[in-house]
């Protein structure tokens, strides 16, 4: 990692973490465990980060506990790029494939998108 560089996740915060990785065999060479030092910076929120000249990003849902489903820990975010919004959902789920005009799962991700850009353009 860059020095001076820090990580930012959905559950931790300021601070050190440290994280064991194992030894491994990789092309025929056996690696080393090694242990490494991470310096969090703050916790992803929805405050957009900067990224240049007229672009920014914005975690629209990042969530870090431990779900039944690695798909229910799927970053989504926007990028605005100019006059230009681009949606990247990973595989967030809202459950199997229904007719559109039926509402998704109210606690999966995308019911969760759903309410709360309901609440701000102050639709409920």
């Amino acid at each position: 990692m860059k020095a001076g560089a820090s990580t930012h996740s959905a559950l931790v915060a300021f601070g050190t973490h440290q994280v064991s990785f194992a030894a491994k065999r990789c092309y025929g060479q056996d690696l080393v465990a090694e242990n490494v030092s991470l310096f969090h910076g703050s916790r992803i929120d929805d405050d957009p980060v900067p990224l240049g000249a007229d672009a920014s990003m914005t975690f629209l849902h990042a969530d870090g506990t431990q779900h039944s489903s690695f798909n229910e820990n799927s970053l989504v975010v926007r990028l605005d790029l100019g006059q230009t919004r681009v949606l990247i959902m990973g595989d967030a789920e809202a459950g199997g494939r229904l007719d559109p005009a039926t509402p998704p799962v109210e606690h999966s991700i995308e019911g969760t998108l759903l309410q709360v850009a309901a609440s701000r353009s102050g639709r409920t």
